[in-house]
């Protein structure tokens, strides 16, 4: 059946199967094409979508009325509005109450708002207000549906661009109004996909309506709207295949934005007129005068970026698509778009897992803070918060400059939201800074580290309770996720307790993060529980470190080094570490096993990318090869964290933390002296302990000649010829 592409054969197809279509085959198409997606095998995936589409229509029409103004009777999942016009519903749409698909499909709809509408759709529902919609206007709408349902995905284009004329407030409006009356008498199936398809219709109208802008050109005149009125009539009149060149060659004078604004309401009286050809040419019209006046480049760019979107781990494409585009779209044109344009550039800076990790931090905090030059000025509190949130995330992980300070600067930021934000009128944008508030106090370093985990874990439970289970289910998880972390650093109370606790949170986000429908979201958590699975003090130690371990390689299943390069690093190295606690002797297969993890876990945290990172592995890889006398390959992994351990002190600028750096290290400086001591590098091993006594590290020193009167007993032969060398230095 995949070679027939036709919708007339493959309906015979379909009906000619014994119990089909139903729903569990319709089911079947849409978990398929979910699975040839993740896979990136599109067009089967596209395919498979269309056939999903053509089942459902299939099942509205085998218990359709013998009305033809009916799409489908009551009977089957499709309500009728007062006025008996057919409202509908795609059979087997996922619930509200079904969290995976509320997390999946708002994750979608945030994501498509936020890149189409940036700071205005807010304000834009609010402006349109109570619109009156006449009857032919219902009977219009629910035909435009019809055809969207019925069309495979690569004709749906073609279907927007047809009937533009109806994206509009009052589609919204009916959109919306109708959910609200389908969820209220319990078909919440029906009002989930009303309120989608109102939101991706909100989105579209915006993306098509011009901003406010006083520099914009004043209504045509009387004699300016004849002349627009002759390109319209030409149009309609030409011959539609070759002729329309030539009308539009004649006019050039007149495409412009005013005519293409003039040509959509045209559109639509000709709709309402029954003269559905003419609108369908004079939108296509439309939209082909307005790609003529904005730049081709342009347009290739947002068309691009609108494919990376559906491909896993493409934050680099469309950072550098971005960046493009705002070269094209200057801020004095369209300040607000060119914010928006700044604030995703931002994000998708931060998420970036290749390249230089330090220089796209910088970049993003660039991007934050310029869009917030304008919308500081002239946008909502919440998309200012959201900024402000995004910003707040990039100096948490900001490798360069004052760590400390860093952090501090988060807490401000978000501080600062708070003040224009309440839990009463923006739940969700106040859950999602107390998310970011806690996320900096989990980090901070300045203060006492245990009252600050008390501050984080106080505002992760304050998110929790707006991020419900049942209102924002994604978002729950997230915060459930983090709450985790959380007490499994935690200092005060019980540590048993504590990680009991987290390991009870990392399993409350499992619930909606299912490997389905969040599979990055559900290797994250399994990396989550691996860590305190792995920690964990009740229970029988070898049952909870095989817990952890699997709990680490489920993670590393979605977690692959090509998609997700940083996230497979993190795992392999919490691998590592749990391999290491139950290590017996160098040769041992956990020996092996955690030597191997840290390996890999260091081809991607490089000292230059991901210093902090690459310090605390190398560091851990050295001990492990130390604490089995392996003292050449010790050496090798002391190196390269001190060469990470250098560009975190460089990139410091106080003194103050630069000794914080200095402090991270623990013992680093005196176990790499030893290690190239050990394998007879007695000049590395001086200058390496001369380099920690120059970055004034006073209590390393200390310790230093206390190790070497330890080591006298033990060895003095080696502690003699350290010394030797050493003076041998100084001269």
């Amino acid at each position: 059946m995949a070679a027939v592409r036709d919708v007339s054969q493959l309906k015979n197809a379909l009906r000619s199967h014994q119990n089909a279509p139903n729903l569990d085959l319709l089911k079947a198409a849409e978990e398929m094409a979910a699975e040839r997606r993740k896979l990136r095998q599109l067009q089967e995936a596209d395919y498979l979508e269309f056939l999903a589409d053509l089942i459902a229509t299939l099942i509205l029409e085998s218990s359709a009325s013998n009305s033809d103004n009916h799409l489908a009777s009551p009977k089957a999942d499709v309500d009728v509005s007062e006025n008996g016009q057919p409202i509908v519903d795609k059979p087997n749409s996922p619930s509200r109450n079904n969290p995976a698909f509320v997390g999946r499909q708002q994750q979608v709809i945030d994501e498509q708002i936020k890149q189409l509408m940036g700071p205005r759709a807010v304000q834009a529902q609010q402006d349109w207000g109570n619109r009156v919609i006449t009857e032919d206007q219902k009977r219009l709408y629910v035909e435009f549906i019809q055809a969207h349902l019925q069309n495979p995905p690569e004709e749906r284009r073609r279907i927007f661009e047809e009937h533009q004329d109806l994206l509009s407030p009052e589609l919204v409006q009916f959109l919306k109004s109708e959910a609200v009356r389908h969820r209220q008498i319990g078909k919440n199936h029906v009002a989930d996909w009303l309120e989608m398809q109102a939101e991706l219709a909100t989105a579209m109208v915006l993306a098509n309506t011009p901003l406010k802008n006083d520099n914009l050109p004043s209504p045509p005149s009387e004699q300016q709207n004849l002349a627009y009125m002759q390109v319209v009539e030409d149009l309609l009149a030409c011959d539609r295949d070759q002729g329309f060149e030539a009308v539009l060659q004649k006019h050039e004078l007149r495409l412009d934005s005013t005519l293409v604004s003039l040509m959509k309401p045209i559109a639509a009286e000709l709709r309402l007129q029954g003269k559905s050809d003419d609108s369908n040419w004079m939108n296509r019209m439309a939209v082909h005068i307005s790609r003529m006046i904005v730049p081709d480049e342009l347009n290739e760019i947002w068309r691009e970026l609108a494919r990376l979107r559906r491909l896993p781990n493409t934050f680099e494409r469309r950072a550098r698509l971005t960046k493009q585009a705002l070269t094209l779209s200057p801020r004095q044109e369209d300040p607000q778009s060119w914010a928006s344009l700044q604030y995703s550039l931002g994000h998708l800076l931060v998420q970036c897992q290749t390249g230089d990790r330090a220089e796209n931090l910088e970049e993003a905090i660039a991007a934050y803070e310029l869009a917030l030059e304008v919308k500081a000025t002239s946008d909502t509190p919440e998309n200012l918060a959201a900024t402000r949130n995004g910003l707040a995330d990039a100096y948490v992980q900001r490798i360069r400059g004052n760590r400390a300070e860093n952090l501090e600067q988060a807490i401000r930021i978000c501080e600062q939201s708070l003040t224009i934000l309440t839990q009463a009128d923006s739940p969700s944008d106040w859950g999602k800074t107390q998310v970011s508030l806690a996320n900096a106090y989990l980090d901070r370093i300045r203060g006492n580290r245990a009252e600050n985990i008390e501050q984080a874990i106080a505002a992760y439970q304050q998110a929790l309770e707006v991020h419900t289970e049942t209102a924002f289910p994604s978002k729950w998880a997230a915060t459930q996720g983090n709450l985790a972390t959380a007490y499994g650093d935690r200092m005060r109370g019980a540590r048993a307790e504590n990680i009991e606790r987290a390991i009870a949170a990392n399993q409350q986000a499992l619930t909606i993060y299912t490997r389905t429908a969040f599979p990055e979201d559900w290797a994250q958590t399994q990396n989550s529980l691996g860590i305190v699975y792995s920690e964990r003090i009740r229970g029988d130690r070898d049952h909870n470190f095989e817990l952890a371990i699997d709990a680490y390689e489920q993670a590393l299943e979605i977690y692959t080094r090509a998609d997700f390069p940083e996230g497979w690093a993190r795992t392999q190295n919490n691998l590592a570490t749990t391999y290491s606690k139950v290590a017996q002797g160098v040769g041992g297969p956990n020996f092996e096993m955690a030597v191997s993890a840290y390996s890999q876990a260091l081809e991607i945290y490089t000292p230059e990318g991901y210093p902090n990172e690459c310090r605390n592995a190398g560091l851990r890889l050295g001990a492990l090869y130390a604490d089995n006398n392996n003292w050449e390959q010790a050496s090798s992994a002391y190196r390269r964290s001190l060469t990470a351990i250098e560009i975190l002190y460089q990139s410091a600028l106080s003194r103050t933390s630069q000794e914080s750096e200095l402090k991270s290290t623990h013992d680093l400086y005196r176990r790499a002296a030893y290690a190239f001591a050990k394998v007879g590098d007695l000049k590395t091993a001086v200058e390496i302990l001369e380099q920690g006594r120059a970055r004034g590290l006073s209590e390393a020193l200390q310790r230093d000649r206390a190790d070497l009167e330890a080591v006298r007993e033990i060895d003095p032969e080696l502690v003699d010829r350290y010394q030797a060398a050493a003076n041998t230095m100084r001269l």
